[in-house]
């Protein structure tokens, strides 16, 4: 069983809502809905912030998909790969 399908509702309804808010700041939703899940696995959900914080994580990205694609011409498959090596 993958550890996201043990997920409460709440923390389900959670990751939703930080991927949602990275996504707001032009982030591919696989790459959001990526970084969401790892957020909470790897952080307690009270120590996670708000969607301010959330936005400004999408905002780093975006800066990162942006800096990948100019200098390396990156392609969304693979930066999505590049920006999520962190995961479990």
């Amino acid at each position: 069983m993958a550890i996201g399908s043990r997920f409460t509702e709440r923390k389900r309804m959670l990751r939703e809502g930080i991927a949602w808010a990275i996504q707001q700041e032009g982030v591919p939703q696989r790459l959001a809905a990526r970084i969401a899940f790892q957020l909470l696995v790897k952080f307690d959900s009270k120590d996670l912030g708000g969607v301010s914080t959330w936005r400004g994580i999408g905002q780093v990205l975006q800066d990162e998909i942006d800096r990948l694609q100019s200098s390396l011409g990156l392609v969304e498959r693979q930066m999505v790969v590049a920006l999520s090596v962190f995961e479990t």
